[in-house]
């Protein structure tokens, strides 16, 4: 039960905001252009530590909402980076007969290799009360880097 105490709040994927806008656009002599921007706020951020009381939940480690023996409510320590990317598409249709099209296609993802980071390491404390963990809020995670991706495809 110790490992409830101060567990409710804002849960770990609870984005305020996420936007996504998309669209594309094909000319009439086979060339298609496209783009998808995206915004994500922050998520979360926790500090665990280990129960200052209860001792059957101290044996499970560091998973209370506990730091230094305080309460540190769920959610309560801040949020990560707003996130944000602009995907690029574009593909060229050629004929080659009746009924039969090659199309060549480039996508590049995140295009503006933007680098915020999703994830931080939530454990604050490790071999017990009031023993600081020199990793805590150190960036675990991050968006993914500039990708290309070419294709090529055959309709018929």
């Amino acid at each position: 039960a110790g490992l409830m105490d101060f567990a409710s709040g804002d849960l770990p994927q609870d984005r305020r905001h996420n936007l996504k806008v998309f669209g594309s656009y094909a000319f009439n002599f086979g060339l298609s252009l496209g783009g998808n921007f995206y915004y994500r706020s922050g998520r979360p951020v926790n500090s665990l530590g280990y129960h200052p009381t209860d001792d059957h939940a101290a044996q499970y480690g560091a998973f209370s909402f506990y730091t230094d023996g305080e309460p540190t409510p769920r959610g309560s320590v801040g949020t990560t980076d707003n996130i944000w990317g602009l995907d690029t598409m574009i593909k060229y249709d050629i004929q080659l007969g009746r009924g039969t099209i090659l199309d060549l296609r480039l996508d590049v993802f995140n295009m503006l290799n933007n680098d915020g980071y999703t994830e931080v390491r939530e454990i604050a404390e490790t071999g017990g009360v009031g023993q600081p963990d020199t990793n805590f809020l150190r960036h675990t995670r991050y968006q993914q880097p500039r990708q290309v991706r070419f294709g090529v495809g055959i309709r018929f």
